[in-house]
C-alpha cells in the first residue's frame, strides 16, 4: 500500500492527550475514557506549533498560557470554526482510542492504572502501526501527557514492556515519555483533537452528542490504513479504535455519517 503522506521523513513524533476521566463513581465519573494522538513529522511538528500560536494570537490568549479546548473553545461556533481549520492541517495524522467504561469488568474501572494502561496500550499499538505505514525506517518518539496521581514509569511503562512492545518488535518506538503537557504546543493540539472526540461520544445536559467537530477533523483520521469490520463491511481507519468492542459506536448517529456513508 502506498503511503498516504506526501513525503518521507527521518523522524516521527507523537503527542497523546486524554479525554474523560479514570473515575468509577456513578453520576460523577465520565462514561468514556479516551485518548487522541497526533502523529507528525518534523514539518508537521512545526505546523502544529504555528497553528497553536496563531490561535493564541487570534483569541488573545497569552503566550505563557496553554490553548485549551475546555477553557478557550467552549462555544459551538468557535468549536466548529477551529475544528474546520484543524481538518485542513497537513503532515499530521490523528489516532483515536476510547472505551465505554460501562462495558468493562470491575477491575478495569476500579483500578485507575489498569484502565489507563488498557487505553494507552491500544494507543501505543495504533501509533506504531501508523508510523510503520508512514515510514517504517523513521524513528518514532512518543510523548504522553502526564496524568496526575499516576505512576507512569512504575505502572504503565512495565505494562508496555511486558504486554505491548514484545508484539511490536519490528516497529518499536525510539522512546516513550510522559511529559508535562504545558510545555508542548503539540500537546495543546492533541488536546483540541481530544475535545472533538469528547463532544462526539458524551451526552450534554439534554442528552445530545455533537459529532460535527469530529466530522471536520476526520480527514486526518482517515489517513490511516482502513480495516473491515464484521458489521456491514465498513472500511474504518485503524486510527479509530472503540473499546472493548467495536459496536460501542452503534449508538452514535454521527458514526453513520462519517464511516458507513464514507463522509
Amino acid at each position: 500500500m502506498s503511503s498516504p503522506h506526501s513525503s518521507q521523513t527521518s523522524q516521527l513524533y507523537a503527542y497523546v492527550d486524554e479525554t474523560g476521566d479514570l473515575g468509577a463513581r456513578p453520576g460523577k465519573a465520565s462514561r468514556y475514557f479516551g485518548m487522541a494522538g497526533i502523529l507528525l513529522d518534523e514539518k508537521g511538528a512545526g505546523e502544529a506549533r504555528e497553528f497553536i500560536e496563531n490561535l493564541k494570537d487570534e483569541f488573545n490568549v497569552p503566550d505563557w498560557k496553554n490553548f485549551s479546548w475546555k477553557e478557550h473553545v467552549r462555544k459551538h461556533e468557535r468549536r466548529k470554526y477551529i475544528s474546520q481549520r484543524m481538518g485542513e492541517l497537513e503532515n499530521i495524522q490523528v489516532i483515536y482510542v476510547f472505551t465505554d467504561k460501562d462495558r468493562l469488568n470491575g477491575e478495569y474501572v476500579n483500578e485507575r492504572a489498569r484502565l489507563y494502561n488498557y487505553v494507552a496500550g491500544e494507543m501505543l499499538k495504533s501509533l506504531c502501526w501508523a508510523a510503520r505505514e508512514w515510514n517504517r525506517e523513521a524513528p518514532l518518539s512518543i510523548r504522553y501527557s502526564h496524568v496526575k496521581n499516576l505512576d507512569h514509569n512504575g505502572a504503565t511503562k512495565p505494562y508496555f514492556e511486558k504486554y505491548i512492545l514484545p508484539n511490536l518488535s519490528e516497529i518499536l518506538p525510539l522512546d516513550i515519555k510522559w511529559v508535562d503537557a504545558r510545555n508542548f504546543k503539540e500537546s495543546d493540539l492533541a488536546d483540541l483533537f481530544a475535545g472533538c472526540l469528547y463532544a462526539a461520544i458524551n451526552q450534554d445536559e439534554y442528552g445530545n452528542r455533537e459529532g460535527a467537530y469530529l466530522r471536520n477533523v476526520w480527514p486526518l483520521v482517515n489517513k490511516s490504513e482502513p480495516c473491515e469490520t464484521s458489521e456491514e463491511k465498513s472500511r474504518t481507519p485503524l486510527g479509530f479504535t472503540p473499546l472493548p468492542e467495536y459496536n460501542v459506536v452503534d449508538e452514535f448517529d454521527w458514526f453513520v455519517d462519517i464511516v458507513r456513508n464514507r463522509f
